[in-house]
């Protein structure tokens, strides 16, 4: 009887698939896969050797108890229930957003970015938007992110970029924000998606 697989991220092999695709980059699940590769011919190394304690070691942490464990550990999920972002749900999304691809596999020369503000409205955890003007000449009345391209000689990173335009569109400046991470993308993917 084939034993039942937890998958990598959910026990849904379509659903696990589709999530590893959606949300890492080729060179990302490339490393994981060389990472995953070096670690079974360790093993089998260990397995020749007779060394089972030591392989018992190395594979423990991928038995169903403890797989389970990790992704349904309170600590590791965000909690709204005590009111907004408090210092763990923060720390927890900080730590996420450390974990996602960093590479941009085309370059281009442009070059923007948008800053998703996270904040507690009466402890609700809201995202805030904005709202253009109306006689704005590109996507005038629109509720959109704060953000903008990249200006060359003022801006030294892309968060730069953004809590500049962040402060110039909705007046929240640097000094009254915490930069959680940076989601990167190519500009065609989002090209497609905006028309910009």
């Amino acid at each position: 009887m084939k034993q039942s697989q937890l998958g990598v991220l959910t026990e849904d092999p379509h659903k696990d698939m589709r999530m590893l695709l959606e949300n890492y980059t080729a060179a990302a699940l490339a490393s994981a896969l060389r990472d995953r590769e070096d670690v079974l011919q360790h093993c089998a190394t260990l397995l020749a050797a007779n060394q089972i304690s030591k392989l018992s070691k190395i594979l423990r942490p991928y038995q169903q108890k403890y797989i389970h464990q990790r992704r349904h550990t309170p600590e590791k999920m965000l909690d709204f229930r005590n009111g907004g972002f408090d210092t763990h749900n923060v720390e927890l999304l900080r730590k996420g957003l450390n974990r996602m691809p960093r590479r941009v596999s085309t370059a281009h020369s442009k070059r923007a970015g948008v800053v998703l503000p996270l904040c507690n409205v009466d402890g609700v955890p809201c995202i805030l938007f904005e709202k253009r003007s109306k006689h704005l000449r590109a996507h005038p009345d629109e509720v959109c992110l704060p953000g903008g391209m990249v200006t060359k000689g003022e801006d030294k990173s892309i968060v730069q970029t953004c809590l500049r335009e962040m402060e110039e569109e909705i007046g929240i400046g640097h000094n009254s924000t915490s930069v959680l991470g940076v989601l990167r993308c190519n500009w065609g993917e989002v090209h497609h998606l905006v028309g910009v």
